[in-house]
């Protein structure tokens, strides 16, 4: 038996195992049932067993050998079918997790950097003009020890620098826009100001010329007639001033260029302001270039723009100011300068200058005009494809320079 790697079972009538001897451990103890269903094919059993029953002993003796012809039987359809489904469910969970751990990667290498975005654009949209912070104050997208963008954050980085940039010309833009309305608010104030003076006065002398308690001379009445004209014509001054203001802002000034020889013209044009400039006690020079200057102008815009700058240099200067007129040739530009060796002005009036809004600090009290001209002087000089510059230091006098494109 050992020889055969065979194992000898005796069981009593009762079905009790009484002995055995075991040399073949592999091979599962049977019951008597599986001894019964041996019976039952065989040949698909993985061990062979054979009883003997004992009259004399009233024993049953079984012996079990290993089966040399079993074999594995082959798998049914089905069993393939559900092999199959189950190796795909595998296979289709192993992919679940691989596609898991890659979305995890790109929603925290994207989806942290995009949500960035969209908060950022919320800020925007509700007037907070800043990137939004961490716990620490530092801008979310920004490495707190590197000082610069966070790895995850570099692939947005145009998008990034295009909102920074944003940013900063909104929140400069609102700035600008309240300097503008607290501006616009003393620009009217003070045109509301000049408007209701001349109003006052013709109101003043309408009054006193319809009073029957007082019979007024000649000289009288002639001296309020001129007040009331003198009024009138300030106020339509100004009317026109603000008309032709915002003609020009909106293109519908009609220019009619012709071309002018510009030293001659600037010539007559400064010598009829200071012949008709009663009062002035300043003292002008005119030097012109040996060379005919030819440039397209309107001339009665023109003449404007060089009224309006004379005015400002006699109005705003001490008697004794010696203003000088002159035009230069350069490469690719000619140069009309009006300079004045007058009390000047510093650089936040400089800056501002040329805002209709504005009104300077050392602007006298008594000083007549709109406070539209020089305004208006650039968006004519504009018109003409120009350009104007101003250098101005306090008490060292006035530069403005007329840039016109060969």
């Amino acid at each position: 038996m050992k020889l055969n790697k065979a194992n000898f079972y005796a069981f009593n009538i009762q079905g009790e195992k009484v002995y055995s001897y075991i040399s073949n451990k592999k091979l599962k103890e049977p019951k008597i049932f599986d001894i019964v269903n041996y019976q039952n094919q065989p040949w698909e059993k993985k061990e062979n067993i054979s009883t003997f029953y004992d009259e004399h002993e009233k024993t049953t003796i079984v012996v079990q050998l290993p089966n040399p012809n079993f074999h594995t039987p082959l798998k049914s359809e089905t069993d393939i079918n559900k092999d199959a489904v189950k190796s795909i469910g595998i296979i289709l969970f192993c992919l679940i997790i691989i596609l898991f751990v890659i979305a995890f990667w790109y929603a925290y290498k994207f989806g942290k950097p995009i949500l960035h975005i969209i908060n950022w654009l919320h800020f925007l949209e509700k007037g907070n003009y800043f990137e939004p912070k961490d716990k620490t104050g530092i801008p979310v997208s920004i490495h707190p020890q590197k000082s610069q963008l966070k790895p995850s954050f570099k692939t947005f980085s145009e998008v990034i620098n295009s909102l920074k940039q944003l940013t900063i010309n909104l929140r400069e833009n609102e700035l600008h826009q309240k300097y503008i309305d607290e501006t616009r608010e003393e620009w009217i104030a003070g045109l509301s100001h000049d408007l209701r003076t001349p109003l006052s006065g013709i109101y003043g002398s309408a009054v006193m010329l319809n009073s029957s308690d007082y019979q007024w001379s000649i000289e009288e009445e002639r001296e309020l007639y001129s007040s009331i004209e003198k009024n009138a014509a300030y106020m339509s001054e100004l009317i026109e001033d603000l008309n032709l203001t915002y003609r020009i802002k909106n293109n519908s000034l009609p220019i009619h260029k012709k071309r002018t020889e510009i030293n001659m013209f600037l010539e007559e044009v400064t010598e009829h302001f200071f012949e008709s400039c009663i009062g002035s006690n300043q003292e002008y020079l005119i030097r012109s270039t040996t060379e005919h200057i030819y440039y397209p102008i309107d001339e009665k815009y023109f003449q404007r723009v060089l009224n309006n700058l004379l005015s400002n240099a006699v109005k705003y200067n001490p008697s004794g100011t010696l203003v000088t007129i002159e035009t230069l040739i350069k490469n690719s530009h000619y140069e009309i300068r009006i300079s004045d060796n007058g009390i000047g002005m510093d650089s936040n009036t400089v800056k501002n200058l040329f805002n209709r809004y504005y009104r300077g600090t050392n602007v006298q009290k008594n000083t007549e005009g709109t406070g539209l001209g020089l305004a208006i002087t650039k968006q004519l000089i504009e018109l003409h494809n120009g350009e104007i510059q101003v250098h101005s230091k306090l008490h060292e006098g006035t530069v403005i320079i007329i840039k016109l494109p060969k």
